[in-house]
């Protein structure tokens, strides 16, 4: 939830609401009707919700009343916290508001805007920062090198630098210098990825074999493990997820990289590139592929959110928790 008064201004807009008054710093809200007021318990969530956290709120709401403000509340974990009898408004504008046995609204079926895309950043700028992301700590190396790993000039790294030394994104000097992959840096790489550099890496799509998703993996085993990595949902399910998807994502160190699949432009494969060989289960310090042959889990979480749908937005909340970014 990125705007808590828009989020009571939608409560106060429904025909029994009188007033809504929260204090963040009691987690209380309090709502008041024709009938009275009624407090509820405030959860603020910043994120996506993950199926941790849903669950948590789920058994929050078996003891208390409560309001739940989130970026999106849609699709199953919309279903499972009104059976739980929780109330919830998001930034899309679903919303549901329970009181006593008298008073219901519900509205559902709202989807998030496209996010604004950070202004001033091109691809070899996105590179740059994926490789500060999966590596905070190359920002305190010298500039050549933060360029090696990126794929980039010194010129992209030195700008990127200066901009997120400016914006407070980096801690230390010198070689303790490190990135802090906080809540905002984690959404402009979201955005900035499917904006700018995924249309940069995408190479071609390609058909479903027949006999589906098991014949395609059959096919991809019996080539040589360094020629390909899984990417999107596929990466995610391998990784401890259950969402998979119908788009199937992977990635190729080289666009010449020949794969035992047929081309086709509305084909559910997407065949991207890297954004650097930190994204490389075998070329990276930081990142082994999870013992599943996945890209770089940053890559994997940018995908999910590529895609927008409620499973796959859950599923990337759920790699984000298991991962601890923004928690900084």
């Amino acid at each position: 939830m990125r705007d808590t008064a828009a989020a009571l201004l939608r409560l106060e807009q429904l025909p029994f609401v009188k007033a809504v008054s929260m204090d963040e710093s009691a987690s209380l809200a309090r709502v008041q009707t024709p009938d009275g007021a009624y407090e509820l318990q405030l959860s603020i969530q910043r994120s996506f919700l993950s199926t941790g956290r849903v669950d948590e709120l789920v058994g929050r709401a078996r003891d208390h009343q409560v309001l739940v403000l989130a970026p999106l509340v849609s699709g199953e974990s919309a279903a499972r916290l009104a059976a739980a009898g929780a109330n919830y408004v998001d930034d899309a504008g679903n919303l549901r508001l329970a009181l006593g046995e008298r008073y219901l609204a519900l509205i559902e079926g709202k989807t998030l805007p496209p996010p604004e895309r950070p202004a001033g950043i091109r691809s070899a700028g996105y590179r740059v920062l994926f490789a500060l992301m999966a590596w905070p700590e190359l920002a305190g190396r010298p500039q050549r090198e933060i360029g090696d790993w990126a794929g980039t000039s010194r010129t992209a790294v030195s700008a990127l630098l200066q901009r997120l030394a400016a914006e407070g994104h980096l801690i230390g000097r010198d070689r303790r210098r490190r990135l802090v992959v906080g809540e905002e840096l984690l959404r402009r790489w979201t955005v900035g990825y499917t904006d700018i550099l995924r249309p940069a890496l995408f190479i071609r799509r390609y058909r479903m074999p027949e006999g589906g998703r098991e014949v395609l993996v059959r096919r991809l085993e019996a080539m040589a493990e360094d020629r390909y990595a899984w990417g999107g949902g596929m990466a995610a399910s391998r990784l401890g997820g259950t969402f998979v998807g119908e788009r199937v994502t992977l990635h190729v160190r080289e666009s010449s990289a020949a794969l035992p699949l047929s081309p086709d432009p509305h084909g559910p494969i997407h065949v991207l590139g890297i954004p650097g060989p930190l994204a490389w289960h075998s070329g990276s310090p930081t990142w082994d592929g999870g013992g599943v042959q996945s890209a770089h889990p940053l890559l994997v979480h940018a995908e999910l959110m590529d895609q927008r749908g409620d499973r796959a937005l859950r599923a990337a909340a759920d790699l984000r928790a298991q991962f601890g970014w923004g928690s900084e």
